[in-house]
């Protein structure tokens, strides 16, 4: 496990009781694949959540911001998400 791996769990099980519902926040292009890729890469890790959705464009319209609420069994799943989040074209920053 990387170094930077095992900090990022540690800090999560020290500043959450799992299970939980986690909020990931995916701010990119703004173009209708940003959500549905968000989407399907929950559904391939939790394929029975039920996430909670809300989406924002920004004022000229060139970017969104995708708040994905997720009911996640550990912190595991969180950095598997955070992972596969950063790998979604279009994504240009993660909270």
């Amino acid at each position: 496990m990387s170094e930077e791996r095992e900090r990022f769990l540690q800090t999560l099980n020290a500043t959450h009781q799992f299970p939980a519902n986690y909020t990931f926040k995916l701010i990119g292009d703004n173009q209708a694949q940003l959500l549905n890729s968000a989407l399907e890469t929950t559904r391939q890790i939790l394929p029975a959540a039920k996430p909670q959705v809300s989406r924002k464009e920004s004022d000229k319209g060139n970017h969104q911001s995708i708040t994905l609420i997720i009911p996640v069994p550990d912190a595991e799943t969180v950095y598997a998400l955070y992972a596969r989040f950063r790998k979604i074209a279009g994504v240009r920053m993660l909270l």
